[in-house]
């Protein structure tokens, strides 16, 4: 009996021990599966998400910004997003997959959080394959949710380039231009597949959010080869009564404040979105020419 008391009490001691040793330890946890399934709850729509990554485009310096759809008309199977910026080394593509990466980003960059151009897809796409030609070569690398499922844990694969990659770049650029494409494969059943709706929702959208951009000649989208023309909702040049417009500073920025008065703008120059007038009436705010 005394051995047995004398085992016992060791064993209570070194689990004490263990428990003193446990708590200096920082340990890193995987994020698993449900988790991320979850996140395609989010707040995302298919427009808001592809902004996301045309957003990264424009932080990457592109100035065209393509969207093309393969499939039926009546049942799109991929969406390739692709510009004509900088591109990636290895390690800037490994990181873009990154969830809520940190890295040192200007005051004049879109984005800001390391994690819309992941996370956004998650609504959209099972797999997101991104194929990126920069001043250091040529890298590939993916997310599959088949993996990810597998294996009960967020991942990114890196893709050995092939000969299929080359002719996606060169379907969009130059052969010695850098740029990026983008991939999005299995699509969700969150939107319709159907190609009309699709190149519909993103001109509206895109026409709006980037209007300012495309008006002043500084982006330029292409839907299947089709440009998107800018719309400026408060019809400043084309209808609006121009009541106020006003530079103010805030902390030490210039900030323009415009107050347009659009009842008698022409049904026919309001954008498609807007079935009247009023649907066109509010607020808008600005972040480096891009409508938040």
């Amino acid at each position: 009996n005394l051995q047995n008391y004398i085992k016992f009490y060791e064993k209570e001691i070194i689990m004490e021990l263990a428990k003193e040793t446990e708590t200096a330890q920082f340990e890193s946890a995987k994020i698993g599966y449900a988790y991320i399934n979850g996140l395609k709850s989010g707040h995302y729509t298919l427009w808001s998400s592809l902004a996301e990554l045309f957003d990264n485009s424009e932080d990457a310096g592109a100035t065209k910004l393509y969207l093309e759809t393969k499939g039926s008309s009546k049942n799109i199977e991929e969406l390739v997003i692709a510009d004509n910026g900088r591109g990636m080394t290895y390690e800037e593509l490994r990181g873009s997959f990154t969830l809520g990466l940190k890295r040192d980003r200007t005051d004049k960059e879109l984005g800001k959080f390391g994690f819309g151009g992941t996370v956004s897809m998650f609504n959209v796409a099972g797999t997101k394959i991104t194929l990126t030609r920069g001043r250091n070569g040529c890298f590939a690398r993916k997310y599959d949710m088949r993996d990810i499922k597998l294996n009960d844990s967020w991942g990114t694969t890196s893709m050995k380039w092939a000969s299929w990659m080359d002719d996606q770049l060169h379907s969009f650029l130059g052969p010695k231009e850098t740029g990026t494409v983008i991939i999005l494969k299995d699509l969700e059943d969150t939107f319709s597949k159907t190609k009309g709706n699709i190149c519909k929702g993103i001109d509206n959208h895109c026409s709006i959010v980037y209007g300012e951009k495309i008006s002043t000649g500084d982006l330029e989208f292409l839907i299947n080869g089709k440009k998107i023309e800018g719309y400026d909702p408060l019809h400043w040049y084309t209808g609006a009564k121009q009541v106020v417009s006003e530079t103010i500073n805030v902390n030490g920025s210039k900030v323009l404040i415009r107050l347009a008065d659009i009842a008698d703008v022409a049904t026919k120059d309001l954008h498609p979105s807007y079935k009247n007038a009023a649907g066109s009436s509010g607020g808008y705010f600005y972040r480096n020419g891009r409508l938040i």
